[in-house]
């Protein structure tokens, strides 16, 4: 069964919906290097594997996934529910004004932007601008 993006009228007017995967090597490396704690949010959380990477290798007090796609959304959902974390997955746009107010008080946002345009990418770092130093 294919994923459904939303409903129509609340689509996303772009289209970065091929879904690329970091290793679970590479994601430790990165969560290793990082000394922050506190909320991790993964941008297009997919499956939900980083989520649950940071929730088991990191020292993150919650992680929280923006997701699109209502198969990846109940899949992370269905995995997350075995980590012994706080943890949330929402389902719209994460540079929509909705969206970003979930991330704006994050401590760590990670997007896996193997497969977001040039266009995808302007508007997450427009977004980025509000987040506290340091984060």
């Amino acid at each position: 069964r294919r994923s459904r993006l939303m409903d129509l009228e609340d689509r996303p007017a772009y289209r970065n919906f091929v879904s690329g995967e970091v290793g679970a090597l590479s994601l430790a490396r990165i969560l290793g290097a990082c000394s922050l704690k506190g909320k991790f949010v993964d941008l297009g959380s997919g499956t939900g594997r980083p989520l649950v990477y940071a929730a088991t290798l990191g020292s993150f007090a919650e992680v929280i996934g923006l997701e699109l796609l209502d198969g990846y959304v109940r899949s992370s959902r269905e995995t997350l529910a075995h980590v012994e974390c706080k943890w949330s997955i929402h389902q719209r746009d994460f540079v929509s004004d909705e969206g970003a107010a979930v991330w704006r008080d994050a401590d760590v946002v990670f997007a896996a932007s193997t497969v977001f345009d040039e266009a995808q990418m302007a508007r997450i770092a427009a977004r980025a601008v509000a987040l506290k130093r340091g984060a």
